[in-house]
């Protein structure tokens, strides 16, 4: 593989002498050595090409052929192990003074170093395969629930995890001692991608280990627990995602979970309290302009655009209108439960005479749920909240039934939600919360990044109307150097097309927040009403922001109506890097807005990106250019290691 040429180079500097037979020696031993670590290597492969296909078709013969190629790589990379060591031509030619401390040792070093990764890998594919083997076999019980399945996969793998995750410890400690320059040119990428993917399997298990005991909790495996479950309609806009127009409860023991009720939120949010009567909780200050004095309910909860922050409200708000207290809260919007419709496939709702899928769900919903004209428009009748708490209660049984098969899938589908900001859920357990902000599930208030700052947009519809369903907004941010600062000019453009006949009307009337940096100057809003009642809010630690209020009545001539304000500040330049970061966290509840960065550095060079706000952005500037990328995605993830 690598120490051919350079045994002839020892043998041969080792004088004429028995130089024939020492040259004829070396070579075999070369071929040994070679054919060893091309052996390993190729059933390394296998092993885990095989271990990847059994995971995709749940085949325990492609699990057993996997183990197969495992043991027969570790016995091909032990056997190299042991010609590099044992043999007395190198271990004395390594030593030899000269060409042999100093040309021949560090090659054979690097040999035994890669012999040595490749049996660790082995050692590690064989417990990955258990691991595999144990997720697989648990759709052999169809007859239990998919939570009490996964708890006994969470249990049963925990032995190979850990000593795969070993194994894969000493893959890296012995790949930091692969010189790669000493390795043959052909070889050099194959040893790089290797490195990366016994880099991406560690933080997989790393990963894994942390995510296992929270979701043990969240399962009720420590107990019971209760979850109250807010279906968010995005239609009407709040803070964390908007108005809650129904809710559920979701009970959680041994891994079995139960929805144990359904109902829409003012069946318990009615009649509103007033100051003075049990129950009453005063409303934030904003929210009264629209409401009056009556007391705060579940339904506007999300006020707040931290969501750890809105859910203890809600928490409280239910516990107050039914005497109920919860363990958590899980907000979720109709492109939530449509992603899971992916992963469950279309569900018949006989009692609608219709069927849902992943792409009419979000327009089926809305539709059914908002529309109040005439006979022959899709949403025809008005079904209100009664649609969605049905639809969303077929959801989520047959997601208690998901197969094992399926784990990795549903857990893609709650990643992209989390990501884009259509899911969030907060535990009341310290560890599972910790877990869900670490994974970019909780919702919260995203803080700047080390050396850099943040910024984020969020709307509120008090108006109480469901136009966000069509609201279109863009976003163009300038960004001019100066010496020591950055100033910034952002401009927001909103369009409401709303058609005539749903629900509230056609106005769009919103109360505006936008979120900078506590350090920022020479901050001002342009085009926005004052606040009529000042607001009450405080700001995320490290943060303040420019706030007011727009009206956007549709034209009857035209059929929409546009709005655009404006926001101005500057905040100091990061003078100890080259670069500078902005990250935009999106608001919860809405989709892929367009946004425009044209930045002009110091030296006059203009530059400009263009993207969305499908999920949160980091903004990157350098003196080359400003690029923007993804922001956290959530990054909870099964151990499959094929």
């Amino acid at each position: 593989m690598l120490i051919a040429y350079l045994l002839v180079i020892l043998l041969l500097a080792g004088g004429a002498a028995g130089g024939w037979f020492a040259y004829g020696r070396a070579l075999r031993l070369e071929a040994q050595v070679a054919a060893q670590l091309s052996a390993g290597a190729a059933h390394l492969q296998a092993g885990k090409d095989a271990l990847k296909l059994a995971t995709n078709q749940h085949s325990p013969a492609l699990i057993n052929q996997s183990v197969a190629d495992f043991k027969e790589a570790g016995t091909s990379f032990e056997n190299a192990i042991g010609v590099l060591s044992s043999d007395p031509l190198l271990t004395v030619g390594g030593r030899t003074p000269g060409v042999g401390t100093y040309f021949l040792e560090p090659r054979l070093q690097t040999a035994e170093a890669v012999a040595k990764m490749g049996a660790a890998l082995s050692d590690a594919g064989q417990e990955a395969a258990a691991v595999d083997s144990q997720l697989i076999g648990q759709n052999a019980d169809p007859t239990s629930s998919a939570g009490s399945r996964l708890l006994k996969f969470l249990t049963a793998s925990q032995p190979s995890l850990a000593v795969a995750l070993a194994a894969l410890k000493d893959a890296s400690r012995y790949a930091a001692e692969v010189d790669p320059k000493l390795l043959p040119s052909s070889q050099q990428a194959t040893f790089t991608h290797a490195l990366a993917s016994i880099h991406d399997e560690l933080a997989g298990v790393e990963e894994f280990q942390r995510l296992a005991p929270v979701l043990a909790e969240v399962l009720g495996g420590n107990g019971p627990r209760t979850y109250l479950v807010e279906q968010v309609d995005p239609a009407n806009l709040q803070g964390s995602g908007g108005y809650i127009g129904s809710y559920s409860i979701l009970g959680a023991e041994g891994g079995t979970l139960k929805l144990e009720k359904s109902a829409d939120v003012l069946s318990i949010d009615t009649p509103y309290p007033t100051p003075g009567q049990k129950g009453y909780v005063p409303e934030p200050l904003e929210l009264r302009t629209f409401t009056g004095d009556h007391g705060w309910r579940l339904g506007d909860s999300l006020v707040s655009s931290d969501f750890p922050t809105a859910a203890k409200v809600g928490e409280q708000l239910y516990t107050n209108e039914t005497g109920q207290s919860v363990d958590g809260v899980i907000a979720v919007d109709p492109i939530t439960i449509a992603k899971l419709l992916d992963v469950t496939g279309p569900i018949l709702l006989p009692e609608y005479n219709v069927t849902v899928n992943s792409s009419n769900f979000a327009e089926v919903v809305y539709q059914r749920s908002e529309f109040r004209g005439t006979p022959g428009h899709p949403g025809y009748p008005y079904d209100g909240k009664a649609f969605l708490v049905s639809a969303a209660t077929k959801v989520f049984q047959s997601i208690t039934t998901v197969p094992a098969s399926k784990w990795s899938a549903l857990l893609s589908a709650l990643n992209a939600a989390t990501s884009q900001r259509h899911l969030q859920v907060y535990f009341n357990n310290a560890g599972a919360e910790a877990e869900m902000g670490r994974i970019g599930w909780s919702g919260a208030f995203a803080p700047a990044p080390a050396g850099g700052e943040m910024m984020r947009e969020v709307e509120a519809n008090y108006g109480d109307s469901k136009v966000n369903y069509f609201v279109v907004r863009t976003y163009d941010l300038t960004l001019t150097e100066e010496a020591d600062s950055l100033a910034h000019h952002l401009v927001v453009n909103v369009t409401n097309p709303a058609p005539p006949g749903y629900a509230g009307g056609r106005t769009y009337y919103f109360y505006v927040r936008l979120y900078i940096p506590a350090d920022a100057t020479s901050a001002k809003a342009s085009n926005l009403q004052a606040d009529k009642v000042a607001t009450d809010e405080q700001p995320p630690p490290g943060t303040k922001f420019l706030d007011g209020w727009v009206r956007i009545d549709v034209n009857s001539q035209t059929g929409v109506g546009t709005h655009q304000f404006i926001f101005d500040w500057t905040t100091p330049l990061n003078q100890d890097q080259s670069d500078n970061s902005i990250y935009w966290q999106k608001q919860a509840g809405t989709n892929a807005d367009k946004l425009s960065v044209t930045y002009t550095t110091a030296g006059g060079k203009t530059y400009k990106a263009d993207s969305d706000l499908t999920q949160d952005r980091l903004i990157k500037l350098t003196p080359d250019g400003v690029t923007i990328e993804a922001g956290q995605s959530g990054a909870a993830q099964l151990p499959l290691l094929g």
